[in-house]
């Protein structure tokens, strides 16, 4: 597993960690915990080629957040489904409550840019309902015609 150690975006000199979950137990742990917002998330028992393997974050040793990737469509094409090509998408995207404002979905986003940034995918999107703080963070608006209050967000790569 990768591992990074940061200190989080706040004024607490408390540190969390972040590694690529590859680990059975873990990557059911972390099922759990989206569980938690999305009842019927499931990784796919399959990986998907290409994608990456999902990020969790620690802190002394208890996992407090995670994101995950999925294959989706592109919404950058015009013409239809069958035309547009598959892109990686933010999948999912989960912080403790007790944790949160602590700098860690900022963390795992920035982890999944980098990630990213090493494929020939241009952007990363994710269709989500608190755009602002992607729109923070400096993504962009792609489409906001979606469910309402949910927007798909985007972020060019370099």
């Amino acid at each position: 597993m990768k591992q990074v150690t940061t200190k989080p975006l706040n004024s607490s000199p408390e540190t969390f960690q972040t590694l690529e979950v590859i680990e059975p137990t873990m990557l059911k742990e972390l099922e759990r915990l989206f569980q938690l917002s999305w009842s019927d998330f499931r990784f796919d028992v399959k990986c998907q080629k290409g994608v990456p393997n999902p990020i969790a974050a620690l802190k002394d040793g208890k996992l407090i957040g995670g994101l995950a990737f999925t294959l989706f469509s592109s919404p950058e094409h015009s013409g239809s489904d069958k035309n547009r090509s598959n892109v990686i998408w933010l999948n999912a995207l989960y912080v403790d409550e007790t944790c949160r404002g602590q700098g860690v979905a900022r963390h795992l986003i920035d982890c999944a840019i980098q990630l990213m940034s090493n494929t020939e995918q241009r952007a990363l999107f994710a269709y989500t309902d608190v755009p602002l703080m992607y729109l923070h963070l400096g993504w962009k608006t792609i489409d906001s015609e979606c469910e309402e209050g949910h927007q798909v967000v985007g972020v060019e790569l370099t």
